[in-house]
């Protein structure tokens, strides 16, 4: 089976099956669009299940040196701002590990990936040769010709869209507001270290979590705080109310205006006590992501394969981005190697894998539906009920299932 894979897209997702398609003795040449100095900002916190992390190595996906944070509690606090006080109304048992998104990347691309990877090289047309050949082209110049395509173009994937240009991501009403934080503060540490705790309010919820710091700060900040506001927007939203497709538009770091950075920090004061808004408010090029959601047949057509967000797009309450990214890869590797005919192989990984994406998809919708679009009156939420939401609601995620 000597056949040659484009990978399209070279972050985690490209670069997990790139690593899989290698070890197993295919050519691949991963084409990412973005320059070769682009990805040493991009991202933050990630959160892994254990079993996933630890498979990743033993398959020598990864390196062996990715060391994380261990996350094994969500407590679910409420702020009432009238009387200054924190109430926690809940707390359960989660794991996982808490990584920082350079740390996985840099394990994947430590796997001798370098040498395949072509940067600024965007795919602008692909070209259905025949049922076994697949041609793309490159910078609206360069032809290449494949055996197969794989995409792991991300959320605005361009292959998503050549195979199903009748589907369109459907806005959720939320946005979450994002940050990160160098801290050094000894109690702030203690209070967050081991935890991912849910601040919730009428609008939405805060989680926060500590992630390793791998900047040249850190020696003094040991952690960063990653922390994600999800917001419910409708027609009350102060900042869109007169158009709600504004929230549609991602602000990137550095680039927030001031109406939107008035709103956040005048806010976070009613919503979180001064110890959670401080960190807020101090955090430097806070931005913005609009939540969609996306739905396919299929993650495969023919010979071009659709890998991690490049497929569905499913709400991020399920923690499961980078998670599916790379268990797709993994599955992929398992049917690889399990299947002598490529065709079956593909087939048997659509299966598997779509079954479980989809389900995320409605997951995800009822854990948006929870947690921001229709959330109770958490003043008067008792614990009673919110273990009973929290179990039948949040059970099927990953970092919810405890041995």
């Amino acid at each position: 089976m000597n056949f040659k894979f484009a990978v399209i897209g070279s972050s985690i997702a490209g670069s997990a099956c790139a690593n899989v398609l290698s070890k197993l003795g295919f050519e691949v040449t991963i084409f990412e669009k973005s320059a070769i100095n682009s990805f040493s900002d991009r991202g933050a916190g990630i959160w892994l299940p254990y079993e996933l992390v630890n498979k990743l190595m033993h398959q020598e996906i990864i390196a062996k040196n990715v060391i994380g944070l261990e996350i094994n509690e969500r407590p679910i606090i409420h702020y009432n701002f009238l009387t200054n006080n924190e109430h926690l109304i809940a707390s359960h048992p989660i794991k996982g590990y808490a990584l920082h998104w350079q740390q996985v990347y840099n394990a994947l691309k430590n796997r001798k990936l370098e040498d395949k990877i072509n940067y600024d090289a965007e795919l602008t047309k692909v070209v259905n040769l025949d049922r076994d050949k697949v041609g793309i082209v490159i910078n609206n110049q360069q032809s290449y010709e494949f055996d197969f395509c794989i995409f792991c173009d991300g959320i605005n994937s361009f292959g998503r869209k050549y195979l199903y240009p009748e589907y369109r991501a459907n806005f959720v009403n939320t946005i979450i507001w994002r940050g990160t934080l160098e801290i050094n503060n000894s109690r702030m540490v203690e209070k967050f270290l081991g935890k991912a705790p849910f601040y919730v309010f009428e609008r939405g919820h805060l989680l926060i979590y500590l992630v390793p710091n791998l900047s040249d700060n850190s020696q003094q900040y040991k952690y960063i705080i990653n922390w994600l506001i999800y917001e419910k927007v409708d027609l009350n939203h102060k900042l869109f109310k007169h158009d709600t497709d504004m929230a549609r538009q991602n602000i990137i770091k550095g680039h927030m205006p001031e109406l939107y950075l008035d709103y956040l920090h005048t806010n976070v004061r009613k919503w979180f006590s001064k110890d959670i808004s401080d960190l807020i408010i101090n955090t430097q090029a806070p931005y913005t992501q609009a939540v969609n959601e996306l739905l396919i047949p299929s993650y495969i057509k023919d010979n071009l394969l659709l890998v991690g967000d490049s497929s569905n797009i499913v709400r991020p309450h399920t923690a499961a981005g980078a998670t599916k990214a790379l268990s797709d890869a993994l599955a992929l590797e398992t049917q690889i190697t399990q299947n002598k005919n490529i065709d079956l192989a593909f087939r048997n990984w659509n299966n598997r894998q779509y079954s479980s994406g989809r389900n995320l998809y409605y997951l995800g919708q009822e854990l948006g539906r929870l947690f921001v679009t229709d959330s109770p009156n958490w003043q008067n939420t008792t614990k009673q009920e919110i273990d009973k939401l929290w179990y039948e609601k949040s059970i099927n995620c990953w970092y919810a299932k405890i041995d």
